[in-house]
């Protein structure tokens, strides 16, 4: 079944955010354009996420293999959040 990935922010102005993700470097440039919007440096994002600096890195570069745990707590320290919707097609029919 495909899915829609979306970010959302939690703050105003987010809109230009806001859209589906449909590969891992959509993911990356959103979560970049945000912590650039916040004025943040990677290293600054790490420490409040928790992580290491080349995770954000790695995050930010479409890394595939990256932990649900570790990317929510990213997007968190952003004031993102990550929603998961049906998409289009797949194997299971919409209701």
């Amino acid at each position: 079944m495909s899915t829609i990935v979306r970010i959302e922010g939690k703050t105003p102005g987010m809109s230009q955010l806001e859209g589906s993700v449909e590969h891992d470097r959509s993911l990356g440039a959103a979560v970049r354009a945000r912590r650039r919007q916040l004025g943040l440096t990677q290293e600054d994002l790490a420490a409040l996420a928790g992580c290491a600096r080349r995770t954000v890195n790695a995050i930010e570069g479409g890394k595939e293999t990256i932990r649900l745990s570790v990317l929510l707590d990213v997007l968190g320290a952003l004031g993102l959040r990550l929603r998961v919707e049906p998409g289009r097609g797949g194997l299971v029919a919409d209701a």
